[in-house]
């Protein structure tokens, strides 16, 4: 995994602040391969309880991530079990690594 230790405290904390402390965080992507270089940080969160308004909630999330690790692009997926899921939550967390 292609991400700092306190980079990844700081994303488990502030998500977990966000979407309960029982929320279960995923990192996928890029940044799971540690033969590459660079790349956005792809996150996908299933929140401990039901979202209202989860596009106010991934901004608040990512800007306070971007603001304690610095501007980086950050990609969340929030996981909704109430909606029929497309690919991308599936492939999230098939190939990702529980944070």
């Amino acid at each position: 995994m292609r991400l700092a230790e306190r980079d990844r405290e700081v994303i488990c904390h502030i998500l977990h602040e966000q979407f309960g402390e029982n929320a279960k965080l995923w990192l996928f992507g890029s940044r799971v391969d540690d033969s590459l270089q660079g790349g956005d940080i792809d996150l996908m969160v299933e929140p401990e309880y039901l979202v209202e308004n989860s596009l106010a909630q991934k901004i608040q999330a990512v800007s306070a991530i971007q603001m304690a690790i610095g501007d980086q692009k950050i990609d969340l997926l929030i996981r909704k079990k109430t909606i029929k899921e497309s690919r991308i939550y599936k492939v999230a967390e098939a190939t990702g690594v529980r944070l």
